[in-house]
């Protein structure tokens, strides 16, 4: 049971009643219920209740004169459950103090669904604190009546100084300011609250008496977070500063994952470094003639290599460089040493029992006085270690990732397999592209976080079993930016293209997609390739708003959307290697 919440259903309708009843109570809640106004107050007088779900219309009481009486008999919260759509009366009831006004229509059942959410969300609100910054007392007073009602910590200030003093000494969720203030105008105290690095992240919303453009411009401008105008409708008010404060907790949660995530490997790659420091004390010496044979080798090279001087010497050196690597790294030598520049590089080494051991090597030209070759140095540090160890930092890293990336799928019940695929496909596409390897690997650890902005959206859009309304819509849409955000002050390559990706991945090659609307080459080439790993997955999958389509349908799509959403010449790539692409889903199946 939801922490022993009690709930009176209290409406005339008997399957009605049933329904509420039964659907709460399958969410764990205490329920009771009553058919009328009369039995509404009997059960009130000797029974205590957390919440009330109430019809506005009962066959001996009505209206506002209905909830006046409730409201005298208890101190429970109420929602308003009815079939009127009464706009003047709505908003009477919200400044009474009401938690929500539903109305029974044909998507009554999410309603109820929805009084779950509510009191969930509220129950959370504990932890919340609203600040508001205001010369009037009266309107100080109403917005903490309706806040208090669902269980905000209310803070008020009637000028900038004393907003600021509490900022000094409260954490604060959510800021609501006034802008004419005694002692300082608003805009400029919301100027000074961005620029602090303690209020900076905190979301301001406005509370003006007018609506001058040039002000609101301003306003957004410097970084608020919305605009009311005075009298604010109770409603609306509400539901922004829920936005507005469940935004804050969410970019709080992702700060701590980006800090967590880049301590992790700030930390790995200090220990790193000190252990090459630890071994660059001593020196894996060999010198070769300018035909790049062996003449001496000192004694660390015969401890690490195995070999005994006689063995090595009069050798040459590319014979002891790892096979499959020879090639390459004796053409590159040779290329940089013809220069008579330094060949600095990591070379794959081959012990004496065909082991390898890798180090860090560099090849100097020793001159004579007329600038004449007299040998190379090959100057070398064992740092096999190291590369293993970075290759488990790699591990842990995209793992992290992974991980990462999966809390931001799992909230719209995506399956970690569907990060999986985006990550496979979105390298194998670029390795068709042409992309270098070094590239196509950032592209494959950073492609998983394409969607971990999903985190910050509430459940009930992102969740949503059918199509988004165009306010649902535009919340969604802000999952790319707020994705985007979570890495855009990382300095490391790998978080810098996860930000481009998670920012870019629904843009569309004609500019229709979002946030930006760009089009075309000003479309990162991560965000195209992306773009088509995760619409192709999107479409092989069931999601909870449709079913999963079969492969000619998805080819067809792509086909018919080449040059509009997707990058022409990838969705060539794409489609002519269509195969190989079905081979990594089924492989990866949820």
């Amino acid at each position: 049971m939801k922490k022993n919440h009690r709930i009176l259903v209290v409406e005339d309708s008997k399957y009605m009643n049933k329904v509420i009843t039964k659907t709460l109570q399958n969410y764990g809640y205490d329920c009771s219920s009553v058919l009328d106004y009369e039995s509404a107050k009997d059960i009130l007088s000797h029974k205590v209740f957390d919440f009330i779900i109430l019809d506005l219309n009962l066959p001996d009481a009505f209206g506002i004169d209905l909830v006046d009486g409730i409201i005298d008999k208890t101190d429970a919260k109420i929602f308003i459950f009815t079939s009127e759509i009464d706009i003047e009366l709505r908003e009477v009831l919200f400044r009474k103090g009401i938690l929500d006004y539903l109305v029974k229509d044909k998507y009554f059942v999410d309603s109820i669904a929805s009084i779950d959410h509510t009191i969930q969300s509220i129950e959370e609100n504990n932890l919340k604190t609203v600040l508001v910054i205001d010369d009037s007392k009266f309107i100080c007073h109403e917005v903490k009546k309706v806040l208090s009602v669902r269980n905000y910590n209310v803070l008020s200030a009637y000028n900038a100084k004393n907003g600021f003093d509490i900022l000094l000494h409260n954490d604060i969720n959510t800021i609501v300011l006034d802008m004419e203030l005694p002692d300082k105008h608003g805009l400029d105290v919301l100027r000074d609250l961005k620029k602090m690095d303690s209020t900076k992240e905190i979301p301001v919303v406005v509370l003006s008496s007018s609506i001058d453009r040039e002000v609101v411009r301003k306003c957004i401008k410097l970084g608020s977070s919305d605009f009311i105008q005075k009298p604010f409708n109770v409603e609306e008010f509400v539901l922004k500063i829920a936005m507005a404060v469940t935004t804050n907790t969410h970019n709080n949660e992702l700060n701590q994952i980006r800090k967590k995530l880049e301590k992790d490997l700030d930390k790995t790659s200090f220990v790193a470094n000190e252990y090459l420091e630890a071994i660059n004390e001593s020196n894996i010496l060999a010198h070769t003639n300018e035909q790049n044979i062996i003449v001496d080798i000192n004694e660390r090279y015969r401890d690490i290599s195995g070999y005994k001087r006689e063995e090595i010497v009069g050798q040459v050196a590319s014979k002891f460089i790892a096979k499959d690597s020879a090639t390459h790294y004796t053409e590159e030598i040779k290329n940089q040493l013809k220069e008579f520049r330094i060949f600095r590089g990591i070379l794959p080494n081959i012990k004496k029992d065909g082991s390898i051991y890798y180090t860090q090597t560099s090849i100097m030209p020793i001159l004579n006085p007329q600038g004449k070759i007299l040998e190379y140095l090959w100057m070398s540090t064992d740092i096999t270690t190291s590369i293993n160890y970075a290759s488990e930092i790699e591990e842990t890293q995209r793992s992290l990732l992974y991980r990462v990336g999966e809390l931001g799928e799992s909230r719209s019940k995506e399956t970690g397999q569907h990060v999986k695929r985006v990550a496979e496909c979105s390298k194998l596409l670029a390795q068709l592209y042409g992309m270098d390897n070094k590239d196509v690997d950032i592209l494959y650890r950073a492609s998983p976080m394409h969607d971990i902005g999903k985190i910050a959206i509430p459940d009930k859009i992102l969740k949503k079993p059918a199509k988004l309304d165009a306010d649902e819509w535009e919340i969604m849409m802000t999952h790319s930016q707020l994705g985007a955000d979570v890495f855009k002050n990382s300095d490391k390559a790998l978080f810098k293209v996860a930000s481009t990706i998670a920012l870019t991945h629904h843009e569309k090659w004609n500019g229709s997609g979002y946030p930006q609307g760009i089009s075309g080459e000003d479309i990162p080439i991560v965000g195209r390739i992306v773009a088509i790993a995760d619409v192709f997955d999107a479409l092989s999958s069931k999601r909870v708003y449709k079913g999963a389509w079969n492969d000619e349908k998805i080819k067809n799509y792509f086909q018919e959307h080449s040059g509009t959403q997707f990058d022409p010449h990838l969705t060539s790539l794409f489609l002519d290697n269509y195969d190989s692409f079905l081979k990594i889903r089924n492989i990866n199946k949820d």
